[in-house]
C-alpha cells in the first residue's frame, strides 16, 4: 500500500473550479518525489 499526505494548499488547487489550473498542478505533482508547494503554486498560476 502506498499513500501520500497532500498539503492543504495543493489539495485546494486540485479542487479548483477551473480545469486548467488543477490539471497543471496534477501534472507537476506526478513528477515530484516529495510535494513541493512552491512548484505546485507556480504550475497553478501559469496560463
Amino acid at each position: 500500500m502506498s499513500w501520500q499526505i497532500v498539503p492543504r494548499v495543493l489539495g485546494g488547487r486540485l479542487q479548483s473550479a477551473e480545469a486548467g489550473p488543477s490539471k497543471r498542478v496534477m501534472q507537476a505533482m506526478v513528477q515530484m518525489t516529495r510535494f513541493d508547494i512552491e512548484t505546485g503554486q507556480r504550475a497553478c498560476e501559469q496560463g
